[in-house]
């Protein structure tokens, strides 16, 4: 047990020493940077996801969300948000 709890404290100091770097690097971007951790279900993220046309730009979006999904499940996903990370 207490291995498992040394494991979730490590996991949760990656997760803030990342936060503040996913602040860092997307700050000049307009618009709400949030940041999520999802759980798959038995419909994986409940995303279905597109790229950018022009191919020099790196970007994906959200096309679409699964009704049962853990995406639209957060409420905070919306058909149209571009993922950064």
């Amino acid at each position: 047990a207490d291995e498992e709890e040394s494991s979730d404290d490590e996991d949760d100091a990656e997760f803030k020493e990342e936060r503040i770097n996913i602040s860092e690097n997307f700050k000049c971007l307009q618009g709400e940077v949030i940041e999520l951790r999802l759980n798959r279900n038995t419909f994986g993220f409940g995303m279905a996801l597109s790229g950018h046309r022009d191919r020099n730009r790196m970007s994906t979006f959200i096309c679409g969300l699964h009704p049962e999904g853990p995406a639209l499940a957060s409420g905070k996903l919306a058909v149209g948000d571009e993922l950064l990370k």
